[in-house]
């Protein structure tokens, strides 16, 4: 994995620009529920599976979703509750 990518693991909050994941528009907030190991490309890009709960202004989308994403633009949301 790129040394400046963040480990992802079940329950962080990530987003995810959308030039950087697979399939969707705009930038992707996610709350993770699974990871699968990543994947090199030919290209030398390194992407990963990341199943999750995508969150949106009006709260979490009840259903789990799939995308995959390139892991050096993946960037961790702070837990608002460390912020207290």
């Amino acid at each position: 994995m790129p040394e400046n990518a963040p480990s992802v693991e079940p329950g962080d909050t990530i987003e995810v620009d959308d030039d950087a994941y697979s399939f969707g528009t705009g930038t992707l907030r996610m709350e993770v529920t699974r990871v699968r190991p990543p994947i090199r490309r030919p290209d030398r890009q390194v992407w990963q599976e990341i199943h999750g709960f995508q969150l949106r202004g009006s709260g979490r989308h009840p259903d789990e979703r799939v995308a995959t994403v390139r892991v050096d633009a993946v960037r961790k949301v702070p837990d608002q509750r460390d912020l207290i």
